[in-house]
This record gives structure tokens, sequence and C-alpha cells, in this order.
């Protein structure tokens, strides 16, 4: 972490992390049903097709249920960000915290954006040619 922003960004991440267990806790201690917080694909009820961000509530919870062959079914990008995020928190960790004589951190890539992208898109399109052409819908396999 030489320059600004990979501070910046690191910082940024533990803020996700730290909010994301806070939130996780708080939904098991006081019991929240969170799926009444859901609403559901105006693309989805509209269209009848899946839009790319569909499946993606499904699969964070999968995933937090440790599902990870359900989360990567329901929709794979978030299986892609959580180990994109994981490798750049785990990387930039050690070599902070090896005061910068291990140096493996993570950098900011565009390529990486590009790469969730094609991810989303693929899927997307997969899984509605799937549905529109073989009437078979993946996410209920």
């Amino acid at each position: 972490m030489n320059n600004d922003n990979d501070k910046i960004l690191y910082k940024v991440g533990l803020g996700i992390l730290a909010l994301s267990i806070l939130i996780i806790a708080l939904i098991q201690i006081f019991r929240i049903n969170y799926q009444l917080f859901f609403l559901p694909c105006l693309f989805n009820l509209l269209t009848g097709l899946y839009c790319p961000g569909c499946g993606g509530t499904r699969s964070v919870i999968s995933l937090i249920h440790g599902y990870p062959i359900a989360s990567l079914k329901y929709n794979p990008i978030v299986i892609y960000g959580v180990a994109i995020y994981a490798w750049y928190m785990l990387s930039n960790t050690i070599e902070l915290l090896s005061k910068h004589t291990i140096k493996i951190g993570m950098k900011y890539r565009d390529f990486y954006l590009w790469l969730g992208l094609g991810i989303l898109l693929l899927f997307c399109f997969i899984r509605n040619l799937l549905l529109v052409a073989f009437g078979i819908d993946i996410t209920f396999i």
C-alpha cells in the first residue's frame, strides 16, 4: 500500500468488514426476519426474465449459511466479489503487518471490475437463454 488510494481502499474494506459483522450479529441476536426487507425484481416481474443482479441476495444468504455451490448457482458474482475482497484484504493485511517486507498486497486494477462485469453479463445471458430456449431454470435445479 504505497499510495493514498490504496490506503483509502483498504480502510473502506475494513469498514465493509465491520459493518457486515455488525449486521450479521444484529440479525442473529435479535432474530430479525431479514426476508421482510427483500423486494422483488421489477425486471423479472415485468418480463419473466432474470436481470444480471437476480439471485444476488439468495447468493449472499447461501454463502453466509455455508452453501457455496448454491451461492454460485444463484449468482456467481457474489463468490467472485467475496474472493477478490478476501484476497485484497488478506494480502494487504499481511503486507501491512510485515511493515512492507512481504510485498504481496493486491493492487486495484480496472481489470477486476471488467472481469466481474463479464461474469455478470455472461451468467445473465446463459441463464435467460436456458430459460427461454429450453425452459430450464438453473436457479431451482
